[in-house]
């Protein structure tokens, strides 16, 4: 049995062009069309009701990339934060969680007016 030397050089090489051409292919929303937007624009809170974390991806309306994800954990209902600030989206930002289909914000999501807030939850995305 012949034993392969691999340098620590030539091994992070190979998992930089793993990982590059990975976020390449999840770079844009996959059939996703953001609806017109209706004019509201506000902080995201997100209820996590079930037992484990979920991922939460935001996709940008304009460009169809993905902005960014976060891991929420189960029975927590988070503020979104992007730069250490709440992040402000409009109404026709996508949202997917985990593997799903990306949705609008507009369509599933609670408009708080008073406070200027999306609340959102992992019931109301799936319709319940």
């Amino acid at each position: 049995m012949r034993s392969l030397r691999v340098s620590a050089l030539t091994l992070t090489c190979l998992i930089c062009v793993v990982l590059t051409a990975s976020s390449a292919v999840t770079q844009f929303a996959p059939d996703y069309t953001p609806p017109g937007f209706e004019g509201r624009t506000g902080e995201i809170t997100f209820a996590n009701d079930s037992l484990y974390s979920v991922n939460v991806t935001l996709w940008h309306p304009s460009n169809g990339k993905r902005f960014a994800t976060w891991k929420i954990a189960g029975q927590e209902t988070p503020r979104l934060f992007y730069d250490g600030r709440p992040i402000v989206v409009g109404d026709d930002w996508g949202v997917q969680l985990g593997n799903s289909k990306v949705r609008p914000l507009s369509q599933f999501a609670v408009w708080d007016k008073d406070n200027g807030t999306f609340k959102t939850s992992i019931g109301l995305f799936h319709g319940k």
